[in-house]
Order: C-alpha cells, then structure tokens, then sequence
C-alpha cells in the first residue's frame, strides 16, 4: 500500500509542469509597548507620595518617600497571606490611620506606622524591592516611542465636547492636546470591541477637570493609554478617570475623582480614588522598513540601466512615497537624490506604496517609466509615467532597485 500511496504522489508531481516560488507572507516580529512592570501596580511613582482621605485597590510603588493618612491599600486584591508586597516605598515612610488589607508593607530606610493594620501580612525594611530605575527607564523610552507616532483616528472638539471615534480592529491612535482637554467637559470613548486605544497627549501643562467620561462599543478601560509623554505637570479633580496613565515626567496632582488603570508618574499628591481595571495595555508597531533605488541618466533611451559608470546617478531630483500603512494612516515622504542618484526612505510602516519623482526642468520634457525593484529578492510593483506602483511591503523588509530612468536633450 505505501509503495502505491508513493507512486501515485509521484505521477503527480511529474504531471505539473512546474512549480511557482510566492513569496511568503511577512513573519516579521512586531515590537509591543507596554506599562512593564509597572502594569503590576495600581499607583506606580518614581520619586514621592503625598496622599490622604481615600485608598487604592491595588499596589502602590513610590520610589522615594510615601506620606499617606487615614488611607487604604490592597482592598480589591486577594488574601496573599503575606506572600505579596503591596506597599513598597524605596526610601522613608510615614503612614497614619490606614491598612494594607492583602499583603505586606516594605520601606527603603525608616518607617513611622501610627494606627496601621496589616492583617494579611507584615512590614519590614528592605532596599532592591522593585528596580525603579529600570522601570522608570522603560516608561520614559516607552512613552517617547509612543508618542512620535501619527494618529489614525481623528478627534472632534465641539463646543466642549471632546469625541473619540475609533474604528480600527487592532489599534486606534488618537492625538489631543493639553488645550483640547482643559476646554472639555464631557470626553467620549468609542473604538471597537478586542481594540487598543493609544490617546496621544501634546502639551505640558495637562488639566482635566469637572469632566464626564464615557465609554462605547469596545472601549475599556483595560485596553486605554493616555500617554501624557511632554507632560511634566497633569492636574485631575472632579472626574471618573477610565484608561491607564502615563505620565513619567509629570507630577500628578488627582483629587476629589476616581481612577480606573494604572498610573504611572513622578510623583502623586491628592486624595483621588484608585480603582484596579486588569490592565491590559500591549501596543503592537509592526517594525519599519526601507524603501530606496536610484534616479539614472538613461543615455541609450532603453528603458533600462546598463553600464552604471555610463548611465549615472542624477542628483537632486525630488522622490516622493504615498501611500497607507497598515494602521490606515497617510504616509506622504520625500526625498530629494544624493549626488550619485540615490534614494532612500528608512521609516516605513508596513503598507501599500507608490514612489514618484518630479524630475528638474531639464529633464521634465521626456516621459519614461519607472522600473520596480524587488523586496526581500522579489520583484514588487509596475512601472507608470515618473511612477513605480503598487509597492506593498511588509515589516523589517528592504525594497532596493528601484528605478527612474530620466532623459535630456544633448544627452
């Protein structure tokens, strides 16, 4: 019976007349972004804690001295029975009036508990608890990274209606500025349902107070990042705060509200109310790739380039890439030839591309067409009129040859 299953495989393949090679789908693995090890704690601060009248659901980290009276910890968490650490101060403690209710209290240098329950757990002074500088490190390089990408979605700011309408299925970027949030009163959320929503925050000086927040559709405070990376001062009261923060150059002033997510900051002050939300932030970029050919003096009128040390590079000629990226954002870039022809674009998201070029006054009056190149070692586009079209490119690809011919009279 093998020896028939083999001869009929192989009658098969004999009656093909040959196989065709297709390129394999992009495999490329995508940089996440997300909170680190901060997304274990409800509050996360590099320096101090100053706070009071109200309590946290979840963990609480402040890298340098914590101030707290007549506060609570850890009321959301399970009875750890004093195998979690749920109040870690890296330096001096000072807690009047409180309880950690699940887990332990550990402080960096000296501790003044005055009327403090520790039912589930103990205190003890230990430095090295939390590595905050490493954390604090990914949050910085976390929140620049985040926040130089372009918006996908577009924001609305009516009156003093802030909306965000999302309808992307993986992520949706939004831009606001410090502006738009202070002159809001009412903010909305509506993204689909399994998205993330990445709120980028452009301004110093953040201000959201006496504000409604409302989530529709898929929106949930889980899956919502608002990364105030320019902040360096964020002011918060009277509001019901849905999403995670990060804030890791700001000082946080949060009083007479609730929080559901984490926030990650300098420093934290006010009697604000933290609840925990399961955070869930894992942003996904596809990496970038590159795109690059050369602009050539097609001596022999062909078509296409031959010798190169007879049909040369010409430069300073103006290339230009449109097109959409995966996202759906609008890519528009360009690129004026160096001296020996060449181009190259380094920073493109993984999309559907054409490449253009104006060409100077000298050799405009000649029509030719451009010559596609290959990605990865296979050829990608068609060529059109001072055009290359349909260039779609993956992530960490390198799309190289790609070609202009250009003519002048004389030559």
């Amino acid at each position: 019976m093998l020896l028939n299953l083999l001869q009929n495989l192989s009658s098969k393949l004999s009656s093909r007349s040959r196989l065709s090679l297709v390129p394999l789908e992009d495999r490329a693995v995508p940089a996440v972004y997300d909170l680190g090890q901060a997304a274990d704690f409800n509050v996360f601060v590099r320096d101090d804690i100053n706070v009071y009248s109200s309590d946290v659901e979840g963990r609480v980290a402040a890298g340098d001295d914590a101030t707290l009276l007549n506060y609570g910890i850890g009321t959301g968490l399970p009875n750890s029975n004093g195998t979690r650490d749920d109040l870690i101060v890296g330096d001096a403690l000072s807690y009047t009036n409180g309880q950690v209710f699940n887990g332990n209290i550990v402080y960096g240098s000296t501790a003044v508990l005055t009327n403090v329950g520790i039912p589930n757990g103990s205190e003890r002074q230990e430095t090295g608890v939390v590595d905050f500088t490493a954390i604090e490190s990914h949050l910085l390089a976390t929140a620049a990274t985040l926040g130089a990408e372009g918006h996908n979605m577009v924001t609305r700011l009516r009156g003093s209606n802030l909306t965000l309408a999302g309808t992307h299925p993986e992520l949706n970027i939004f831009s606001v500025t410090a502006a738009q949030l202070a002159a809001s009163r009412r903010i909305t959320i509506n993204v689909p349902v399994g998205s993330t929503t990445l709120i980028n925050v452009r301004g110093t000086m953040v201000n959201l107070n006496n504000v409604g927040l409302r989530l529709f559709g898929g929106a949930n405070s889980s899956t919502i990042l608002w990364n105030m990376f320019q902040a360096t001062s964020v002011n918060m009261s009277a509001i019901q705060m849905r999403g995670s923060i990060l804030a890791p150059n700001a000082d946080v002033n949060f009083t007479n509200g609730e929080m559901y997510g984490t926030l990650a900051a300098r420093s934290l002050t006010g009697n604000g109310q933290f609840h925990m939300s399961n955070t869930n932030v894992r942003i996904t970029l596809r990496d970038p790739s590159t795109l690059g050919g050369f602009a050539f003096l097609d001596a022999d009128q062909s078509g296409t380039r031959d010798d190169p040390s007879i049909e040369v590079g010409v430069g300073g000629q103006d290339v230009f890439v449109t097109g959409v990226d995966y996202l759906g954002r609008a890519v528009f870039q360009s690129y004026n030839t160096d001296d020996d022809g060449s181009f190259l674009f380094t920073t493109l998201r993984p999309g559907a591309y054409r490449l253009t070029i104006t060409p100077t006054s000298a050799y405009s009056n000649f029509n030719t067409t451009g010559i596609p190149g290959t990605i990865d070692g296979f050829p990608v586009g068609s060529g059109g009129i001072f055009s290359i079209e349909g260039i779609n490119i993956g992530s960490n690809q390198n799309g190289i040859d790609y070609l202009f011919p250009l003519f002048r009279e004389g030559d």
